[in-house]
Formats: structure tokens, sequence, C-alpha cells
């Protein structure tokens, strides 16, 4: 074998290392992102950050969330007999906000450049700025909840189930996970959450100019079963 064939050879050898496969893939959907089984932590995972980002609310992580607040704290070297005022509280969920945000570009930029390496793409989107107590708590909830998703997948691929179990099984085991971490009772944040989407309700009315009897009226109608509620 000459020169020129052994660099070809070694030409087609790198590229097909560089080209991982996963082995069979498929849509799930028609149209959708390729799935592939040995992948399937990549497949999931954006989804689940997607579902923590839309419960980012220090009500659905009372005991992690204040552990934070503490740890906050004490790393801005208040000194002793500092108390956790409503100040440093806004202070620091407005620093865990802007720890979800910079995750969630880390997630988004992880593909954009090949040659990057992880620690490249957290230093760049500058993740590793962060106080490293909102890195901790930010990457609690996602695990958190992953708890519950791992034992769903788990004990439905373990158990012979008949179908697997689909992401809203997941989720919903995740946030079971996340409420008995946090000791929340399941009926007391359904109704928090129902009442904040009346309230939500009544302004969305009250902006499109909807006068309070109005608005009254509307609420017995849902009430008492005279209009759907939704």
């Amino acid at each position: 074998m000459d020169d020129d064939a052994k660099a070809k050879l070694s030409k087609r050898a790198r590229e097909r290392a560089a080209r991982k496969s996963y082995g069979i893939q498929f849509n799930v959907q028609k149209g959708g992102d390729m799935y592939a089984p040995s992948r399937d932590f990549a497949h999931n995972y954006p989804r689940m950050i997607g579902q923590v980002v839309r419960c980012f609310n220090q009500d659905y992580w009372p005991e992690l969330y204040k552990l934070y607040v503490e740890c906050y704290a004490s790393s801005k070297h208040r000194g002793d007999g500092y108390e956790i005022g409503a100040g440093a509280n806004e202070e620091a969920f407005a620093i865990l906000e802007k720890t979800k945000d910079v995750y969630c570009k880390f997630i988004n930029e992880s593909y954009k450049r090949p040659g990057e390496c992880c620690d490249d793409v957290l230093q760049r989107v500058g993740w590793l700025d962060l106080p490293v107590a909102a890195q901790v708590t930010w990457l609690a909830m996602l695990g958190q909840v992953m708890t519950g998703q791992l034992f769903a997948g788990v004990r439905d691929l373990y158990m012979g189930g008949e179908t697997p179990a689909d992401f809203d099984v997941l989720m919903a085991a995740g946030h079971d996970a996340r409420r008995a971490m946090n000791k929340i009772d399941k009926s007391v944040e359904v109704a928090r959450d129902t009442n904040a989407g009346f309230r939500s309700a009544v302004r969305a009315a009250r902006a499109a100019g909807l006068s309070f009897d109005e608005i009254a009226e509307l609420c017995e109608d849902v009430k008492h079963g005279r209009v759907p509620a939704g």
C-alpha cells in the first residue's frame, strides 16, 4: 500500500472516529429529534430542565431554598448576628435566577463549537464566575427532579411494564421526589397553584377592561359550574 492510500485510509479512520455512533436511531415523533436509546439522557435532560425552569419559584423548594439563602448570606461575610431579611432574600434569588439562565445558556451553547470541551463552554458562558452556593442550589433543583425521574424510568424498565414511561410520568415522579425532599403537601401546592392561576385570570380580565362587578359575576359562574372553568 503506497503512502497516498495509507493517508486516505487514515483520514477515513479519523472521520469515522469523529462521528460517534449511537447505534439505531429513530424519530420519536414525525419531524422530531433523532432518538437513540444509548443517549436517552441527552434526549430527556433538556426537557427536564425546561420543567424545572417553569417552576422556578421559592415556594417549590422551601427546604432547599432556605438553606441556599443561609449559605449565600454567610458567603457574603455579613458578620455575626446578621439576620436574613427581605433584601438578602431578593439579592440571593436574583443571583440564583442568573445561575439558572447561565446554565440554560451553557446547554444551548454546548454543541455550537465542536472544538471546545466542557470546561471551555462553562468558562465562556460565565458559569465559573457564579457563587458556588447558587451553582450547587440550581444543580440540586435539577437533581431532586432527576431523582424521581430516574425512579420512574428504572421501575418501568425492570418491572416489565407493557409500555415505557412517557415524559409526563417521569416528570410527575420527579416532582413527587421534590415535594418529599422539601416537605410539601401535594394538595396544598395544587391549591396554591390554582389560586395563583385564578389571580392571574382576574388580572387579565381587568387588563381587558372588565369591571369588578363583571369579574365577580364570572367568578360566580365558574364557582357554580355555569361556564367551563378552563
